[in-house]
């Protein structure tokens, strides 16, 4: 029996060294190819997309108290970030520009991991003309995907059904997010 378990072992170590070998290039490096989304957030994706968003009710930051189901009629961005993420941190103040842009055509709410004194303590005093609320982590690891990584966008149209899904990926692989995202924005107000 012993000598069993020593041949599984040997075999199963050959095998593991062969896939390393094989995974490496010349250079030492790692290959690894991306799709336009990997096969499991492409799939998470098409778990949120033509469905109700899932209503939430929290305070914001000035303590005023927002539920979703609030503001049907129009379209809605939820943008969810923490400050660990540099990306996520630049589309905040991009999305505030957008949001002065669009004025009442569009609510953005941003969804901060981070606590009300952390936010604050983070933003130094800038007054921001989106909805930020914060202590959301509970409700982007739950309900929201926490997966798809940080920053994530979610476009909820008039009717409350979420359009699109924009995740941490499509981020890190393409350019100008604020046009990106304005574009989107744009499409989705009729």
């Amino acid at each position: 029996m012993k000598y069993i378990y020593t041949l599984i072992f040997c075999i199963a170590s050959l095998f593991a060294s062969d896939l390393v070998a094989q995974a490496k290039s010349e250079q030492g490096y790692f290959l690894v190819e991306l799709e336009k989304f990997s096969p499991p957030i492409r799939d998470m994706i098409k778990t949120f997309e033509g469905f109700p968003a899932t209503p939430f009710m929290a305070n914001d930051m000035k303590g005023e108290e927002r539920f979703l189901g609030d503001f049907k009629g129009k379209p809605v961005v939820l943008f969810f970030w923490n400050k660990a993420s540099a990306d996520a941190v630049s589309l905040l103040y991009e999305l505030n520009q957008i949001q002065k842009k669009f004025g009442k055509k569009v609510v953005i709410i941003a969804m901060a991991d981070e606590s009300r004194t952390e936010v604050e303590t983070y933003l130094g005093g800038n007054e921001l003309n989106i909805i930020v609320i914060p202590n959301t982590r509970m409700l982007s690891e739950a309900v929201y995907g926490v997966e798809l990584g940080y920053p994530r966008v979610f476009f909820i149209d008039e009717t409350g059904v979420i359009q699109s899904v924009i995740p941490q990926q499509y981020f890190d692989t393409h350019g100008d997010h604020g046009k990106i995202l304005e574009g989107a924005i744009k499409n989705s107000i009729k």
